[in-house]
C-alpha cells in the first residue's frame, strides 16, 4: 500500500481487492493447494505463488489500519462473491497441477478470471472486500481507519 501511495498523484485513487477473513477463507484455492503440494510432496506450485507460502485473508479494520499506515483514504468499501470461483479454481488446480500438471492448467485460469469477474459483480458474498482508496490532497491526511 505504501507503494500504492507512491505511485498515486494527490487526489489519485486505486481499487484495492483483498480476500477477506470469516466464514468462507477456508474455500481459498492457493491455501488449499499449497497444503497439498507440501504435506504429499507432489504436484507443482501455482504460477502466482512460486514461493509457497499461504494467503492470507483480512478483516475489515485490518485493512483500515493497513490503508491509514500507508496514508490513504477509504472512500468505499464492498464485500462480495461467495466463493465460487474459487471452488472452480481448485479443481483445475488439483487436476493440472497436484495430480498430473498439464498446460491446460492455462485455460482454467482464463475461465476462474472471467467468474471471478463476475462473481465479484454480484452485489451480496462475503469472500472478498473492495475498497476504493485515494491519495490524500496535500494537507488532507486524515484516513478513516475501517472501511465503510
Amino acid at each position: 500500500l505504501r507503494e500504492t501511495h507512491r505511485i498515486l498523484r494527490p487526489g489519485g485513487r486505486a481499487v484495492i481487492r483483498v480476500p477477506l477473513a470469516g466464514r468462507l477463507a477456508w474455500l481459498d484455492a492457493r491455501n488449499i493447494h499449497h497444503y497439498l503440494t507440501s504435506t504429499t510432496g507432489c504436484g507443482e506450485p501455482l504460477p502466482e505463488m512460486p514461493d509457497g507460502g499461504f494467503r492470507r485473508h483480512y478483516e475489515r479494520w485490518e485493512v483500515g489500519d493497513l490503508l491509514t499506515e500507508a496514508d490513504l483514504l477509504s472512500h468505499r468499501s464492498r464485500s462480495s462473491a461467495l466463493g465460487l470461483s474459487e471452488a472452480a479454481y481448485l479443481g483445475g488446480a488439483t487436476l493440472f497441477r497436484w495430480l498430473k500438471p498439464n498446460p491446460r492448467f492455462q485455460r482454467v485460469r482464463r475461465a476462474y478470471g472471467r467468474l471471478d469477474r463476475a462473481e465479484t459483480q454480484w452485489p451480496f458474498g462475503a469472500y472478498y472486500l473492495t475498497v476504493l482508496a485515494q491519495r490524500p490532497n496535500g494537507s488532507d491526511s486524515r484516513a478513516e481507519s475501517t472501511p465503510r
